[in-house]
């Protein structure tokens, strides 16, 4: 042990105040490790045995403790690890003293200062106390070493990866004189590359390992070199204490990753994706303060230690400006350089820059969970001189956080920034503008830490991994590595068979190999599949926070596939062949919290006013043409027919398709149109009055010339019944039976789709459940749309569809719906809407014309099925005055029975006002006839 002694002289010299100190004398054969060491302290140590078999102590389980003064012990055995298992290591910290002899091939680096290198001797010791320092010894690797900033900057690798040494030098050259100049002095003598056999990256004092498998990627010198590089100084010269929380990954995240995304114009959607990443992976229970993150343990720690911390530090730069930014960072390096630095330190570093301020924002981000949501109420706008005056209450949802808030108005001219400060839970802004505002974002560019709005957050495949309710569902053998594919939460397998996503509302569901049919049901159809494998993000059509991910195709290269998932969860669509990525997007959202003011005015130079004919025109070489209307509407009835003529007699075969009439009852139509029966029985057989009510007189005219020129009418729309229990009880509880005459798929995805309908619910409030309502308007729409789709597919000739507006304006109804099926482009028609971009590619404003009516009794019935009842008589009515009561059941008119309300109404259509008829009625029991002038 003399050896071990004299290095212990010349340790002291250099710590003279150590409390403990620990030399190191080791010989390492290339498998086996074998040394003495000599440990002093003035209190008893506990020590991890590293595996290996001690002399001198006794072991238990691991560990050992060494008493107080001076003790020598031997030790060797095999390393169980390449980190920190070279030798038994204190669990206090202590001034280490080390001498390594290794043989020829061998290269070591030590968490500390080179002293020596000699024919395979080396001698090192830590740079103050140090916990566990780390040691690395490599296998046949090559050292190269260049100058930079008084920086020995080095590599050491293997043959395989020598030929990226001087990248590798070149670029830790540039990212140490980078943050030499933002931040200060690089705070060792040397700076080493350290290639390893693990796929592994981890910063050291002095040194960086990085796999050997990702030497050669190339983002690793463009962003993960340049990360470890700047914790030399953030948790290297500046130490942790990780009982207050670890800051390091998160300002270091910020200088580094997000920094070189900033230099290329990309901050914002970095911004972005770290708010996504903190949704997808945090709820109530996962969430915890900055004070309590420790260390990368999950996707959740992630979130919060990485992305919420880095966008604390991005706000607090936001806040008080570059300048004084740095300024901090600065101040906090030099005055806690060789210590362990927390949070508070932080905040001191912003107290003495920016003032007493700083301190109430920290005081209000570390320590709290969450994150706070930003919306805006009572929102109004005025004119006062000259000036437009726009005032909202700006709401703070979530918690006591102090932030400032970036609202951009867009007008009629252009945008105006504002920053507005909210520290209240409401609090009333007035934002002046020269001209016109037409809409305003909160927080557009992503600069505040807050809870993202469901418009904001596309669907990826982090909303799955980080969900803490998930089911996997199985529809082929071989998809069975994906069920273990979960960063967090509990996973539920079930089966394909009997699944229904409606029954898992409230999860994340991957549906792996299901057949194509069951994408129908909710997402339109399935995904388009290419070669290889396919992996799609849907958001759950139940629960917009909910996904579902597809994973769809060839299965070779899944079960590697399946370990690098979880590193793909930005992407809403993923193309894998044989393993390797091909193919990763991001579907694209909006961008900040957006309420519209009013729309754009639009100016139309009225000598291009389109005639219908002009219009018509435009239909050369497309086979679908939609016409709304407002249905008791003649003019829009006027306009249909008059553009039906222009198209048969321009185009030749066309084909007519009504809303006003349903599935079930197509034969009838088309014996009418083939002259079989007459108008009479079809309106009969089409039940049309019970089910559609609108006065035919509306309609007439179309049918008559399309029955005239052997125009075939399409039935559109569903059976009243299944639209009917869908808006009261929901779509899936309708029998297949009940599905018969109703469409196939539906796709619930289009969120402008949900947001009109929400918008339009909310005008009429019920005791309707809304996602019945939304799933009734769906079923409505997707049967119009697949019985248009399948009829053009299978038949030549120009669609004509007639429906109401609301089925047409902004394509989301049915057009867009026949293209999805179909690929096929539209025109769309609508009329007497207001003329706002999108709506559709032609508004018609007809003028007032009047029409036919049916004549009316004036009287209210019950039993529509049977023999009405009058059950309330209007004044003034042809019923009161030819002496109806209530209670009189309505058997007959002129020479009609009437059995129904339907019978009756018939019989009212083909009857013109001011005709006298002798009704048939039943009145206490007995048969009595009454006449009346309609």
């Amino acid at each position: 042990m003399k050896h071990i002694l004299a290095l212990m002289v010349v340790f002291v010299s250099l710590n003279a105040f150590a409390a403990n100190i620990y030399s190191l004398e080791l010989t390492y054969s290339g498998t086996e490790v074998k040394g003495r060491a000599a440990w002093k302290s003035d209190k008893p140590a506990g020590f991890d045995a590293a595996g290996l078999s001690i002399k001198g102590a006794e072991v238990t389980d691991g560990t050992f403790t060494l008493p107080a003064g001076r003790t020598e012990i031997s030790f060797e055995g095999t390393p169980r690890s390449a980190f920190g298992s070279w030798f038994p290591a204190p669990k206090d910290e202590a001034y280490y003293m080390l001498k390594l002899t290794l043989p020829k091939g061998l290269y070591p680096v030590f968490e500390g200062e080179e002293l020596s290198a000699l024919n395979g001797v080396f001698t090192f010791r830590s740079r103050g106390a140090a916990e566990q320092p780390a040691l690395v010894i490599v296998k046949d690797a090559a050292m190269r070493s260049i100058k930079s900033e008084g920086v020995t900057v080095r590599t050491v690798f293997s043959v395989n990866n020598a030929a990226f040494a001087e990248e590798y030098l070149r670029k830790s050259a540039e990212y140490i004189k980078m943050y030499t100049e933002l931040i200060g002095k690089y705070p060792y003598e040397a700076f080493t590359a350290v290639e390893v056999p693990y796929p592994v990256g981890y910063a050291f004092e002095g040194f960086t390992t990085l796999g050997s498998a990702v030497i050669p990627l190339p983002f690793i010198t463009e962003t993960s070199l340049g990360h470890e590089i700047l914790h030399q100084w953030f948790g290297g010269s500046v130490g942790i204490d990780y009982d207050k929380g670890n800051w390091a990954e998160g300002i270091t995240t910020y200088m580094a990753d997000y920094y070189y995304d900033e230099l290329k114009w990309k901050g914002k959607e970095y911004r972005k994706n770290a708010l996504i990443s903190y949704a997808a992976y945090t709820d109530n229970k996962t969430d915890f303060p900055l004070t309590e993150f420790r260390s990368r343990h999950g996707k959740a720690g992630s979130a919060v230690g990485y992305n919420k911390s880095m966008m604390f530090f991005h706000m607090l730069k936001r806040t008080y400006g570059n300048d004084r930014f740095l300024e901090a960072v600065r101040l906090f390096v030099k005055e806690n350089t060789g210590r362990r630095a927390s949070w508070e330190d932080w905040k001191s570093a912003f107290l003495k820059t920016s003032g007493e301020e700083a301190g109430i924002l920290f005081d209000t981000w570390i320590s709290s969970k969450g994150l706070p949501e930003y919306s805006a109420e009572k929102i109004d706008i005025k004119s006062e001189n000259g000036r437009y005056i726009t005032s909202f209450n700006l709401v703070r949802n979530g918690g006591g956080f102090i932030a400032d808030v970036p609202v951009s108005i867009k007008t009629v001219t252009g945008q105006k920034d504002f920053i507005l400060r909210s520290d209240n839970a409401s609090k009333l802004f007035e934002l002046a503008t020269d001209t016109e505002p037409l809409s305003f974002a909160l927080d557009p560019y992503y600069d505040v830490p807050r809870v993202l709005y469901a418009s904001e957050i596309p669907p990826v495949l982090a909303a799955y991994l980080g969900a803490s309710k998930k089911v996997f569902v199985t529809g082929a053998d071989g998809f069975d590595c994906l069920a273990d594919v979960s960063e967090q939460g509990e996973v539920k397998r079930v089966s394909y068979d009997g699944f229904r996503l409606e029954d898992y509302k409230d999860h994340s569901v991957m549906l792996a190999g299901v057949p194509d049919s069951f994408y129908g049901k909710y997402f339109g159809r399935a995904p388009e599949k290419g070669a290889g494998l396919l992996i799609k993000a849907y958001k759950n059509p139940f629960s917009a926070d909910n996904s579902v991910i597809s994973v769809s195709g060839d299965k070779d290269g899944l079960e590697g596939v399946c370990r690098r998932l979880p590193h793909y969860g930005k992407y809403s669509e993923l193309v894998f062949v044989k393993g390797r990525n091909v193919k990763k997007e991001t579907e694209r959202t909006e961008d900040g919290v957006i309420y519209e003011i009013k729309n754009r005015e639009f100016a139309f130079r009225v000598s291009a006013a389109m005639s219908l004919e002009e219009i018509a025109a435009e239909a050369e070489g497309t086979r679908l043409v939609f016409i709304g209307e407002k249905h008791d509407e003649h003019s829009h009835h006027a306009n249909q027919l008059a553009m039906i003529k222009l198209l048969h007699e321009k185009y030749g075969r066309i084909t007519i398709g009504m809303e006003m009439f349903q599935r079930p009852f197509q034969k009838a139509l088309d014996d009418y149109t083939e002259g079989l029966t007459d108008e009479r029985m079809m309106l009969k057989q089409t039940e049309y009055f019970t089910r559609w009510r609108y006065d035919y007189h509306l309609y007439k005219p179309i049918l008559t010339y399309a029955r005239e020129h052997g125009i075939r009418i399409i039935a559109l729309n569903a059976p009243t019944e299944a639209t009917k229990k869908t808006a009261s009880d929901g779509l899936f509880t309708l029998s297949a039976d009940e599905r018969e005459h109703t469409a196939s798929e539906l796709d619930y995805t289009d969120p402008r789709y949900r947001e009109d309908l929400k918008w339009i619910y909310n005008m009429h409030p019920s005791r309707q459940v809304f996602e019945n309502f939304l799933e009734a308007q769906l079923l409505w729409d997707e049967t119009m749309a697949e019985t248009v789709a399948d009829y053009v597919k299978n038949n030549e000739g120009i669609v004509v569809v007639l429906a109401g507006n609301g089925h047409i304006r902004k394509g989301y109804g049915v057009p867009e719906r026949v293209k999805r099926r179909t690929g096929m482009k539209y025109i769309s028609i609508v009329q007497d809407e207001p003329a706002e971009k999108g709506i559709a590619d032609f508004v018609l404003y007809p003028g007032r014309l009047d029409g036919a009516a049916a004549p009316k009794l004036g009287v209210a019935v019950k039993n529509p099925e049977t023999a009405p009842e009058v059950t309330d008589i209007g004044d003034d009515t042809p019923a009161k005055k030819a002496g109806l009561r209530t209670g009189d059941v309505i058997i007959g008119i002129d020479f009609f029975e009437v059995n129904s309300l339907e019978d009756l109404k018939i019989a009212l259509f083909y009857m013109k006002p001011g005709n006298t008829v002798t009704l048939k009625i039943r009145r206490d029991g007995s048969e009595m006839t009454v006449d009346m002038e309609l």
